[in-house]
């Protein structure tokens, strides 16, 4: 492909070097790139490109003075130039670069904030200077402003062409009125303010301006013998002051300087409330990062938190299922080992009923594992809809009996004669009960009873359907009634055992479908437990 020209780059940044050649080879230039001032005069001179991009902070041989080189070559006179400056660029550096010769500038980083060189004005500034499409360019300042206020429409005129002639654009008024009405249209660089004036003295105009906040300064004109007046405007806020009649020459030199000292002021004070908002911003962002690090710092204990509980529920989990494991491959072992027609058909039908509500209850477990894990991490979201309860108890019930009750327990359900449909989750609210049912099973040693009742009590918005589960075998011990948070990594509780885990699993299920259990003893012996289920209205 072809090459759309040759840029040299002049910067002492090796990362900036590199980003600058990287982006404009990818645009179909050529580049070379040197460090500083003098390798890229000597690069210029022997490559003649069409581009030098110039960093106004070399060390050495400043960017100014390797511009004005480059310009005073004339094998170099058609070589386009662009500076690179820092971001707080004053405008007595964009003026004096553009009287050297440069075409253009281009913003670096800012150090503060990191930023990195914006690389499409880059483009367009480079594309542009090479095509030669000047209105698309940054055009040298216009001229300085000069407002002279005299009464003396001689002197007024011979002032106007003098300074005009040194490259000033210069208004005049006659009187102070027409100073301070000019002042806001013209909005010059810099006032030259005649004392001795009729209506409005040059000292009122002077008050008035500093009043109305005319930032431009103001250089009194005085006669010989009134420098006590001149004094006096000093005093006043006047930035200097000339004595009648001044040569042109030395005038204008004291009238730039006053200029170029006004506009630094500007940049110092516009510095400065940069500074104050990257310090403000900066401070915002030290606070922001502060937060963050506190809710990574939350995270991570609670991360490790998840990891040490997980490890302890691990370890007391594996004792718990190592029975009923060890008990399932005996009772199959049993079954695989003993011949045919050794077994007795009773025997038989035992081990497979042993294997199959072992099997059960190590469901059971692995389930409400599942159901701690998610709670943990939060995120147990229940699928609620409407159920009949009912069905669903007897559904769950037959199960029970089927796998885990044993024949010296019975088991007596007393529903109402009508059913009653209730909000929440189906899946759940079977997983409650068979849990609270395989509890009492496990606590009933010999022969025993469960009953479950279901007491319906009308409300406004509907039926309210208490369930009681009542059981005639081991009561609850202090620890089974312990209420415990599942949110929370730090309890103790898997010490005490699996029952306390089951019954505040329940607990906690329930309370995220807006359901209420409880959990007690009974005074004649055995466990009660119930659950309120808000009802529709029938």
């Amino acid at each position: 492909m072809d090459s759309k020209g040759l840029i040299l780059v002049i910067d002492d940044d090796p990362s900036l070097r590199r980003l600058l050649t990287k982006h404009l080879v990818s645009r179909g230039y050529e580049v070379e790139a040197v460090p500083d001032g003098e390798s890229g005069i000597q690069k210029a001179l022997s490559l003649k490109p069409d581009l030098v991009i110039l960093d106004l902070l070399l060390p050495g041989m400043d960017g100014f003075q390797v511009c004005q080189k480059i310009r005073a070559e004339e094998s170099l006179s058609s070589v386009r130039i662009v500076m690179l400056t820092a971001i707080y660029l004053s405008e007595e550096d964009r003026i004096s670069g553009f009287r050297v010769g440069a075409d253009g500038y281009i913003i670096k980083p800012d150090v503060f904030l990191s930023k990195p060189v914006q690389l499409a004005e880059l483009a367009e500034t480079v594309d542009n200077v090479i095509s030669g499409k000047s209105d698309a360019l940054p055009h040298p300042p216009s001229p300085d402003r000069i407002l002279i206020v005299d009464d003396d429409e001689s002197n007024l005129r011979l002032m106007t062409m003098r300074l005009a002639s040194e490259g000033f654009e210069v208004q005049g008024a006659a009187n102070g009125r027409e100073a301070l009405e000019k002042s806001a249209s013209f909005d010059p660089h810099i006032i030259l303010l005649d004392i001795q004036m009729p209506v409005m003295s040059g000292i009122d105009v002077l008050n008035e301006l500093k009043k109305r906040e005319i930032g431009a300064p103001v250089v009194m004109m005085t006669a010989y013998g009134s420098e006590a007046i001149a004094v006096e405007a000093f005093a006043k806020g006047a930035a200097d002051y000339l004595i009648k009649p001044f040569d042109s020459g030395s005038a204008a030199r004291r009238i730039r300087r006053i200029i170029d000292g006004y506009r630094l002021k500007l940049s110092q004070e516009k510095l400065t409330e940069r500074l104050k908002k990257i310090s403000f911003d900066l401070l915002n962002r030290v606070s922001h990062l502060q937060k963050q690090n506190e809710r990574l710092e939350e995270a991570y204990s609670t991360v490790r938190g998840l990891s040490e509980f997980n490890q302890r529920f691990i370890k007391s989990l594996n004792a718990e299922l190592r029975a009923p494991l060890s008990m399932i491959l005996s009772f199959a072992s049993l079954l695989r080992d003993t011949p045919r027609e050794q077994m007795d058909p009773g025997s038989e039908a035992e081990c497979l009923s042993s294997i199959f509500a072992t099997a059960f209850r190590l469901e059971i477990r692995l389930s409400n594992l599942i159901y701690l894990s998610r709670i943990q991490a939060g995120a147990m979201k229940p699928v609620t809809g409407v159920f009949t309860l009912e069905p669903l108890v007897e559904e769950v019930l037959a199960l029970v009996k089927k796998t885990l009750a044993r024949d010296s327990i019975k088991v007596a359900w007393f529903p109402q004669e009508a059913v009653h449909e209730v909000e929440g989750d189906s899946a759940i609210f079977r997983d409650i009960l068979t849990n609270v049912l395989d509890s009492a099973v496990h606590r009933i040693e010999g022969p025993g009873e469960i009953k479950l009742e279901l007491v319906v009590e009308k409300h406004g918005k509907g039926d309210e359907c208490l369930l009681k589960i009542r059981d005639d075998g081991r009561p609850f011990t202090e620890v089974d009634l312990l209420e415990v948070d599942l949110q929370d990594t730090t309890f103790e509780f898997l010490q005490h055992g699996s029952e306390t885990l089951r019954m505040n699993l329940c607990r906690h299920l329930s309370a995220l479908l807006g359901w209420s259990f409880g959990i007690s003893n009974r005074p004649a012996g055995g466990g009660e437990i119930s659950i309120v289920l808000p009802g529709l209205r029938q």
